[in-house]
């Protein structure tokens, strides 16, 4: 396959995607599927130490962050959207929780 075509695929995908995205945590409570589906937090609940200190990169709404900060010592949390970083410091609040 060409490039160009290659390009406008992966173009066309990305947009469908985001499009999906946005319209499935709309219909979700504004939580994105993937949660439920996979038992995304659980996962790292499960994975995580009283003794662990925790850094979640792209810490969305803070949502799984706040799951982890229920068991780790500490969690720190960024996130480049500082809308995602105002929004978390509002709704998880823990001794131990830091966006």
């Amino acid at each position: 396959m060409n490039s160009f075509l290659l390009k406008i695929f992966v173009g066309l995908h990305n947009i469908s995607y985001k499009i999906i995205s946005k319209l499935s945590i709309k219909l979700n409570n504004n939580v994105h599927p993937k949660h439920e589906i996979l038992n995304y937090h659980k996962f790292f609940v499960d994975h995580v130490g009283p003794t662990d200190t925790v850094i979640d990169i792209g810490c969305g709404k803070g949502e799984n962050a706040y799951d982890i900060s229920s068991k780790a010592k500490e969690v720190i949390a960024f996130d480049i959207n500082e809308d995602n970083i105002t929004s978390a410091k509002e709704h998880f609040k823990r001794d131990n929780l830091k966006f």
